[in-house]
């Protein structure tokens, strides 16, 4: 073999070579699996798998969850919902993730690093700082996002950034423009109302007297939060999410509509001398806040709460027929799952 002839071999073996290792090193990475940074909603920057697998939610399970279902990742959560969180309230969990039902109970009080190091979880989605603050000591990252109490744009903030961390930022952006169109259509309907037009509405548990700040969904609704929340200092952001009320501030803001989460709620409150005087309850405008994968003032389900409550304010205006449609559009478009109009209705009326 000539001189010239040796070299050229040599040469050819040199590349074949290298494309050979790299065709290793290429697939020794991608079965490892990559990574890739996000901000949460503290301004934490973790970093996560690209390809999530098994997800631990605490805190405000219920609300994560359904996040994490409405972008198609729901068969990866590893723990239950917990006997404080499994109610009627949250039956479309276990029928879109239905591995839920017998997934680790982890309760609602201050995670065991222990147990959840040993379940070995890719990602730790959580409501609380604290639960940030203490798994932030093992190796698992942890991404908090807020609970939202039926604030389209907090609810679109938090699906942005758990898009991010699932690699699912097309169908986040999805989710979001349908929020707002259903937000456009709601405002479109309603037009310009009076300031005497729009009634004062109270979301509280009886009888617990615990209330909520609804001015996310009430306002743009037509009407007013009977919850003056502003100087009263906490929760996310400074906004005080809950509440603990009592009869006399009750009867004070005496509210035009109450908003419960039980059906036992309205015979108790119609039953109670304590609360007979309140306008609500003078005219029969107690409702159930409906439920599907929880209650609709958090999460997935949120852009149709002020919708919801509208229909109650300004039923000359906003019809419930349109929100059956919403409702079973949100469930097709992001839980793969048809409802028929009597399964709509039934969410709608808070008994799933």
């Amino acid at each position: 073999m000539s001189q010239r002839n040796l070299k050229a071999n040599n040469t050819l073996m040199l590349i074949a070579f290298v494309l050979i290792t790299f065709t290793i090193s290429v697939s020794i990475v991608s079965a490892a699996g990559g990574t890739h940074t996000i901000t949460d909603m503290t301004g934490n920057t973790v970093t996560v798998p690209d390809d999530i697998n098994k997800v631990v939610t605490f805190n405000a399970i219920p609300v994560l969850n359904s996040y994490i279902i409405a972008l198609g990742k729901g068969d990866t959560i590893m723990n239950s919902l917990s006997s404080m969180a499994n109610t009627p309230y949250t039956k479309y969990q276990t029928i879109l993730a239905p591995q839920i039902e017998s997934g680790v109970d982890l309760g609602k009080a201050a995670p065991n690093a222990e147990q959840v190091m040993a379940m070995n979880p890719d990602v730790v989605i959580t409501s609380e700082k604290s639960t940030v603050d203490a798994l932030n000591k093992t190796t698992i990252p942890v991404v908090f996002v807020p609970s939202t109490m039926g604030d389209n744009a907090q609810n679109e903030k938090v699906m942005t950034v758990l898009g991010k961390v699932f690699n699912q930022e097309s169908k986040a952006d999805e989710y979001n423009t349908f929020s707002d169109e259903v937000a456009a259509n709601l405002k479109s309907k309603l037009g310009t109302i009076s300031d005497d037009q729009k009634p004062k509405v109270l979301n509280m548990w009886a009888p617990t007297l615990a209330v909520f700040n609804s001015s996310g969904w009430v306002v743009p609704a037509g009407g007013k939060d009977a919850f003056d929340s502003s100087s009263i200092k906490g929760g996310y952001g400074g906004v005080t999410v809950r509440y603990q009320g009592n009869v006399e501030e009750v009867q004070k803001w005496n509210p035009d509509v109450i908003v419960v989460r039980d059906p036992t709620d309205i015979p108790y409150l119609k039953g109670n001398s304590q609360f007979s005087n309140i306008n609500a309850v003078k005219n029969d405008k107690i409702y159930v806040c409906p439920a599907g994968l929880m209650t609709w003032v958090g999460g997935a389900e949120v852009p149709l709460m002020a919708e919801w409550i509208a229909t109650k304010l300004h039923p000359d205006k906003v019809s419930e027929s349109d929100l059956v449609k919403d409702t079973k559009e949100l469930y097709k478009k992001f839980f793969a799952y048809d409802l028929t109009d009597a399964q709509a209705k039934n969410i709608i009326n808070g008994t799933p």
